[in-house]
């Protein structure tokens, strides 16, 4: 299993377990596989561009807010570049579309992510503090919920013809296809 033995709640993927939560044997992992390798071969063909421009806007805005204040996080615009790039790379859809998604996409990924693995995650304070209020239960996802449907009607949307071609070509329904591939966006690709 991906996180060790531990695995969040099916509600953070649309009560479905994803593909690193099946196991090999069964046959929705290789379809699964497949699409993610599909797009992976696909999308290579833009990865070049996609990670410059978006590099591109990473810098202008570092240097605008050196300029404006003196001072610049590197943190939540590298979160948003990446973001933008893998959206771009992996979704086949451009964030900018949806200004929503622009301006928070990253930060709804990574309250999602967060409270998926928060329980498996040693933060370093006082013990036995940690296990009692960080991992002696799993996160309801009612907290993350409004974002991570807005992110899967975005991938819906925008990732259409990525989520079609999961459908036509590798057997998987919508919501599957759709599910997996915001998966693979947020947990396998922007979270690693």
């Amino acid at each position: 299993v991906l996180v060790g033995h531990f695995m969040p709640s099916v509600k953070f993927t649309g009560n479905l377990r994803t593909c690193a939560y099946l196991d090999t044997s069964e046959p929705q992992h290789a379809k699964i596989k497949n699409l993610v390798l599909d797009i992976l071969k696909r999308s290579s063909t833009v990865w070049l561009t996609a990670l410059k421009s978006n590099l591109d806007t990473l810098f202008d805005t570092i240097e605008t807010n050196i300029s404006e204040k003196g001072s610049a996080s590197f943190l939540f615009p590298l979160q948003k570049c990446l973001f933008n790039f893998l959206t771009t790379a992996i979704v086949g859809a451009d964030p900018t579309t949806d200004p929503n998604i622009a301006d928070s996409g990253y930060a709804m990924l990574d309250r999602w992510l967060a409270l998926q693995i928060l329980p498996t995650v040693k933060i370093g304070i006082l013990q036995p503090l940690e296990e009692i209020f960080l991992h002696s239960f799993a996160y309801p996802f009612a907290l993350v919920s409004g974002g991570y449907n807005k992110l899967y009607n975005f991938v819906e949307k925008q990732g259409n013809e990525v989520v079609q071609r999961g459908v036509t070509e590798f057997g998987l329904t919508k919501e599957e296809a759709t599910h997996n591939l915001l998966f693979t966006l947020g947990f396998n690709a922007f979270g690693g």
